[in-house]
């Protein structure tokens, strides 16, 4: 067997020697003959052009199909650039239906995922490590699915036209599975010498919890439910594709319809509105730091 790899390795090389030449000898001043070697890119080089080439037969990728239709995205661009304005007023109402799905969803989550991170933290729960992990690993499974695959499944459990309902709590567990984890994460890193003290005197956990771990982790509990914020603000655009409601409900009836122009007042609504609620959030981060 190890002959065999020996001469495989052999062949290897010699085919290389075949297709790439050897970089000339250099003589040194005393005589000595030395072989420099091969650059590392032509290997790297070769390596790459096999994976594309490899990877683009998986996926059937034509790239003479990309030329070919390249004119068709100028037609999209010189529409979804022209927004209709008319359709304002359709617009908004949906708009502001995907926010406040968003920031009750954040909300909602956020309130959860404090409680939840403080009894699965390791250092501070050491009697119920084994809860403790349960618990992490069924987070690490949540996390696993994206909201969209929330939202679908749970309107299985909802009547027609509960979209908004869904998508609010698609973003609830979203958000409960990100921010629990920041959360005891942050907690398992901290100085405990205030809560030990603390505890020490007789108070239960929850008490020590509050008076010496909690005005130390707010600053970043509100920080990263902000963060949140502006992240499920994105996602939410999209969970009515799967009919959870939001103004993705009518950007995919409009992209379908090839109404680009409707598609492209839609995109610049929610274009401002969160561009409006970065800036809230980079300013209420500001002040809380």
């Amino acid at each position: 067997m190890k002959n065999k790899l020996q001469q495989a390795g052999t062949s290897i090389i010699h085919f290389f020697d075949k297709i790439i030449p050897k970089p000339k000898q250099v003589v040194l001043e005393n005589g000595t003959i030395v072989n420099p070697p091969r650059s590392a890119s032509m290997y790297i080089t070769i390596a790459l052009v096999i994976v594309i080439v490899y990877f683009s037969k998986i996926t059937e990728f034509e790239l003479a199909v990309i030329f070919r239709n390249f004119t068709n995205i100028f037609d999209f661009l010189n529409q979804i650039l022209r927004p209709d304005f008319s359709y304002y007023s359709t617009v908004v109402p949906k708009v502001l239906e995907t926010i406040r799905m968003a920031f009750l969803g954040t909300l909602v989550g956020a309130l959860l995922s404090l409680p939840v991170a403080f009894f699965i933290s390791a250092n501070i729960n050491k009697n119920a490590k084994w809860i403790g992990a349960s618990v992490k690993v069924l987070l690490s499974l949540i996390r696993t699915f994206p909201m969209l695959v929330y939202a679908r499944i749970i309107l299985l459990l909802f009547i027609p036209g509960s979209g908004p309902l869904v998508g609010t709590i698609s973003v609830t567990i979203f958000t409960f599975s990100i921010l629990t984890k920041m959360l005891y994460e942050h907690i398992e890193t901290i100085d405990l010498s205030a809560y030990e003290a603390i505890e020490s005197t007789g108070v239960t956990k929850v008490k020590a919890f509050i008076t010496a771990v909690l005005p130390d982790i707010l600053p970043v509990y509100f920080s990263l439910s902000l963060y949140s914020f502006d992240i499920n603000i994105r996602h939410s655009t999209v969970l009515g594709y799967v009919g959870a409601g939001g103004i993705g409900v009518i950007l995919k009836r409009t992209l379908q319809n090839r109404e680009y122009n409707r598609a492209g007042m839609i995109l610049f609504i929610v274009f401002i509105a969160i561009l409006s609620i970065e800036a809230l959030s980079k300013y209420i981060r500001r002040r809380l730091a």
